[in-house]
């Protein structure tokens, strides 16, 4: 599977403003960490895509969408949110905080589990 390519969260598509006629700069800890996430190897049966992130959490975010396929049968879906502040954030105890949410049915047995 290609590498994800997006949009971030200021519009930039990845490209700094000195080299852009206007919008704020990307911080390079940003950029590095983008592309960390989009160069990574991925199992053959994740399907991923970039998806708008959100617009308020953060001065800066990426976003991605993820299923897990095993032919026709969807097993898995989430979202995987990069955000950065380069003022840092107290509630998160620095400058980025990845989220995540993954929804998938689970058997019986598997939600009672106390683990």
């Amino acid at each position: 599977m290609a590498p994800a390519q997006g949009q971030f969260s200021d519009h930039s598509d990845g490209v700094e403003s000195k080299d852009r006629a206007e919008g704020p700069s990307v911080p390079p800890a940003f950029l590095a960490a983008v592309d960390a996430l989009r160069s990574a190897r991925l199992r053959p049966e994740l399907e991923v895509e970039v998806t708008r992130p959100p617009q308020r959490l953060a001065p800066h975010a990426y976003a991605l969408e993820a299923a897990v396929v095993d032919g026709e049968d969807d097993l898995a879906d989430g979202r995987l949110v990069l955000l950065h502040d380069p003022a840092g954030h107290d509630a998160w105890q620095g400058a980025f905080r990845l989220v995540t949410l993954v929804r998938a049915e689970l058997e019986p047995e598997m939600a009672a589990d106390p683990l």
